[in-house]
This record gives C-alpha cells, structure tokens and sequence, in this order.
C-alpha cells in the first residue's frame, strides 16, 4: 500500500473511532454502537481506498469525510431530502422480532423483513436506539462502492479511468448520498444487488461455479429485502445457461438446465419464495394487486398513475407505460413544493440524462455482436423497471425503488462508453 494510501486510511479510521466516540456524546446513543457502527464504516472506506489507485483514494476519502458527517446529521435530525421516514417501520419491525422471537432465532423466520433481522442482532448488542444504524448503512455503501469498482474494471477490461468513473459518480450520486446516510434499506439492497453482478460477470469470464453461487446467494438476500429485484435473479438464471465454447453459444446443455433446476427448487423452498407468495398470494383483480404492492405510497399529491386497469390483463398491457414513467418521473409539471423540486433536481434530472446518453450510445453498437454484458444489464434494468412499475404509483417510492438497480445502470454506463470510446468489443 503506498504512503498516501496508508495515510487515507488512517485518517478514515481515526475519524471512524473519535466520530463514533463524539456522537455519542452528543447524541446520547449507545457509545459501542456508535465506536462500532463508525469503525464499520471507516473500515469498509478502508478497504476501498485499499484497492484503488492513489489518484482516487483521495476523493474516496473525501466521500468518507462529507458522508460521515451527513450521517450523524442525519441520525439526529432525520430531515434530508427524500430520506423518507420507513426508518419507523424497520425500527418497530425490528424490536417486534426480538420480542415475538428473540434477535438470533428471528433470523430463521421467513414472515419478518430481511432488513430487520440484522437490525434486531444489533439492538440486542448494542440496545435498541436507532441512531447508530445510520452508520452501519454508511458502511454497506462504501462495500457497495468496492464491488462498483470491481464491475467496472472487468467490464471496461481494467480501463482504470472509466472505471474510477463509475465509482465517482457512485460515491457522489446525488440521490446516493442521501441513501448511503439514512436508515433504510436501499444502501443494503444496493450493496448486495451489485455484489451479485459482479460475481456474475465474474463467472461469464471464468466459468468458475464459486462465482454463480456468490452471485445468486447474493441476489436472492436482495430480493429477500426488496422483492422488485427479483428481475435481475431471473435475468442470471436464463443467461447462466448460454456457453461460449469454440466462438459458439451452447445453450441448452443438459449439465446448465440440471443447475437451473437446482436452483429454481431452492428458490421455491427457501424464506424468499415465502416473502413473495405472502405479498402476491390470493391476489385475483388488477386493484388488488396495486393495493397489495403500493400500501405504501401513501401520498396523493406524488402519484403520478391514477388509472389502473379493471383486469390484470389489462394491467399487464399497461406494464410497459408504467416501466417508462417510474424510470423518468417526476416529470417537471410534477413539481409542486420544495421537497419535490429537489427531487426533481438530484434524481430526476440526473437520471434523464443517463438514460438519455445510454439510449444514445446504445444505438451505435446495433451492427456490432451483442455481448452477454450488454444484454444481462439491459434486461436487469428493464425486468426491474417493469416489476417495480407495477406495483408503485406514488414517484417519492419509484425514486426509492428505481435506486435499487443504480450501481448497475452505473457499470452499464462506463462499459458502454469505454466500448464506444476504444471501438472494441468488452470480453464476456
């Protein structure tokens, strides 16, 4: 590790164990649960400032420094924009499974959120106040941050610069920041959802099995914390079964459809089966469906879908209108407070112009020879657009939801540029 390395790595664990110990102090939460939640965090800084190159490992450290600061701003306060106030219900979620089950027993039942269970380990630890969460989230974004380098560099074929791209805009997303400080589960679902894809794309080059089960492993915890990425596991599953072997794409092999199958009954026996029927189970009318999979966007003023189709047929033909609009909302005539203009300001804009330069780019490769990469992402994103369009009505959740895949949409965009910038085609 070189001298300046070693230096921002330091600085971020001295500021990880006096921050920790100062708010506490002054915030009067638990002191372990803040040395330890704030070691977390820096340890995790750590660790990406550890496999970066030392040109980046200074912005990485600045992104520590403002996040942990907006973190314990945030713990206390509980009033950036777009942070929601869902912390509650996790809060409540997670002393309901301590005393329904006990913290550690309450891993094994698959009727609790997934998000609340190692929040429940933690207030038995640590007690049960909600402050020093903020920090453990800070941490997941920084792991999340190391596996978009990570992605990055496989994609682009270890460009160093596109990839140190793609962590940039990662650490300093607008919208991100926000997440990446505040008791929620989007920074967690985030972390998981891009540890998935790299494993994935890992195993597209290697062929090494290890990297399939990390991938899916890590993909079903998402969809057991959020069920609308269900999409990307389907995605893995039908592009795990295509071989490249002599320049030839080998489908369907007896071996590839044998672990499909594997996989598909694990999935079927497993707690996320269970999430997933308990939420769509004995849903027979498309309003039925909308009540069951928006109970919670509770605003009137944010929706921005009031039609909702009498059948699920007709639901089902709506899919694509409702995939487009949670992508892009709110639109400008949208904007009518203060709030949703700064939504409007770090999300929307931001991802109109993304969305635009990747629709963009993506036209000049369509003479070129689709790669795996390209394809898994493009479904990965529209399959979770479609799914969490479906049930998502109000734009404050379809920001939440959509953010869910960022890091994705993040690798994509870098893999994509470097393709058009170099004029080669990505490995697979």
């Amino acid at each position: 590790m070189s001298t300046s390395k070693g230096g921002n790595t330091v600085i971020a664990i001295v500021i990880g164990l006096v921050g920790g110990i100062l708010f506490s102090a002054i915030s009067g939460a638990p002191i372990m649960g803040c040395i330890v939640g704030a070691l977390f965090a820096s340890i995790e800084c750590a660790l990406l400032v550890a496999e970066c190159d030392p040109r980046a490992s200074g912005i990485v450290a600045l992104a520590f420094f403002i996040k942990f600061i907006l973190s314990m701003y945030q713990a206390i306060n509980k009033d950036l924009p777009l942070g929601g106030e869902d912390w509650w219900n996790y809060h409540n979620s997670a002393i309901g499974i301590i005393n329904s089950y006990g913290a550690f027993a309450g891993l094994f039942q698959s009727s609790t959120d997934l998000f609340a269970k190692p929040v429940a380990i933690l207030y038995s630890i640590f007690g049960t106040h909600t402050m020093y969460i903020n920090f453990f989230v800070l941490g997941t974004s920084f792991a999340a941050a190391r596996y978009v380098l990570r992605a990055a560099l496989l994609v682009t074929d270890y460009d160093y610069d596109a990839s140190y791209a793609a962590l940039k805009a990662f650490l300093f997303w607008p919208i991100d920041i926000v997440y990446s400080v505040t008791y929620l589960r989007e920074m967690p679902v985030q972390m998981l959802v891009i540890c998935s894809f790299y494993h994935f794309i890992a195993f597209k080059q290697s062929r090494n099995a290890g990297r399939l089960i990390m991938a899916f492993v890590t993909i079903a915890l998402a969809c057991m914390m959020h069920s609308g990425v269900i999409a990307v596991m389907f995605v893995y599953l039908a592009f795990s079964l295509v071989n490249k072997e002599n320049t030839e794409y080998r489908i369907f092999s007896v071996k590839n459809l044998a672990l499909i199958g594997i996989a598909l009954l694990i999935i079927v026996v497993s707690p996320l089966w269970s999430l997933i029927s308990a939420k769509l189970g004995n849903v027979t009318t498309a309003e039925g469906l909308i009540a069951r999979a928006s109970q919670f966007d509770i605003d009137a003023n944010t929706k921005y879908i009031t039609d909702i189709p009498s059948s699920i047929g007709g639901l089902i033909l709506q899919m694509p209108y409702r995939a487009a609009l949670f992508a892009v909302v709110p639109l400008p005539w949208m904007v009518y407070s203060t709030g949703t203009a700064i939504a409007f300001v770090i999300d929307a804009i931001p991802m109109w112009w993304l969305l635009y330069r990747l629709i963009k780019l993506n036209g000049l490769t369509k003479h070129t020879r689709k790669r795996v990469f390209y394809v898994v992402c493009i479904f990965a994103v529209i399959g979770t657009f479609l799914i969490c369009g479906l049930g998502t009505t109000a734009y404050g959740n379809a920001i939440r939801h959509r953010a869910k895949i960022l890091p994705i949409i993040l690798v994509f965009a870098v893999g994509l540029f470097n393709h058009i910038k170099n004029g080669r085609e990505l490995h697979e």
